[in-house]
């Protein structure tokens, strides 16, 4: 019964949670575009090397292309892991064996 009464509310928080992921996902993907074009401008940074500058260009430009199709899905596989995290009930091992 608990359960039953508890779904609205696991419904409410978790729309609340796509909402806010949805917003938060493609600024964590421009962020992370400037952060790592900012280590290839970056002067303390340890890449000597051309190779390795190509290297990190390389990267930004899968995570460019491969990026938002990762993210997206991530909002799925988020969404679900937080609705069934609201149903799980947590495990007390520790209390349990300091308890008796």
């Amino acid at each position: 019964m608990c359960l039953i009464l508890y779904l609205p509310l696991a419904f409410i928080f978790t729309s609340v949670f796509i909402i806010i992921d949805i917003i938060l996902v493609p600024l964590s993907y421009f962020k992370l575009i400037l952060a790592f074009i900012q280590t290839i401008t970056d002067s303390d940074e340890t890449m000597d090397e051309l190779h390795e500058k190509l290297n990190r260009v390389y990267t930004i430009f899968k995570f460019i292309l491969f990026g938002p199709f990762i993210l997206t899905f991530s909002i799925f596989v988020d969404t679900i892991n937080f609705f069934m995290n609201l149903f799980y009930e947590p495990v007390l091992t520790v209390y349990k064996e300091n308890k008796g």
